[in-house]
C-alpha cells in the first residue's frame, strides 16, 4: 500500500504534467523514484526546457502556507519549484 504522502506527491506530478502538456510541452519523468528533479518539460516549438521539482502545497495548522525553496544543488542547475494545491483539483 502506498503512503498518503507519496500518493499526493504523485497526484501533484500528474496534475502539473497535464497542465504542461496543455501548454504544448513534452513531459518526461525520471526512472528512479528519488532524484533532484521530478519533471523535465521541453517545448518543441520554443525550445524552452524546464527542470521542475513538484511539491504538494502544504499548510500549517494555523492555515498559513508552507513556502518551499530550491536546495543549493537545485539552485545551481536552475531547477524551479512548482507547488500544486490539490484542493483546487480534487475533493480531498
Amino acid at each position: 500500500m502506498v503512503s498518503k504522502t507519496i500518493a499526493k506527491g504523485t497526484l501533484s506530478e500528474m496534475v502539473l504534467s497535464m497542465e504542461l502538456v496543455r501548454e504544448g510541452y513534452d513531459v518526461f519523468w525520471p526512472i528512479a523514484d528519488q532524484g533532484i528533479v521530478d519533471i523535465v518539460a521541453v517545448h518543441p516549438v520554443t525550445g524552452n526546457i524546464r527542470l521542475i521539482d513538484v511539491k504538494t502545497m502544504g499548510r500549517r495548522k494555523d492555515g498559513s502556507r508552507i513556502h518551499r525553496v530550491p536546495s543549493k544543488p537545485q539552485r545551481k542547475i536552475g531547477i524551479e519549484i512548482v507547488e500544486i494545491d490539490l484542493n483546487e483539483h480534487f475533493d480531498l
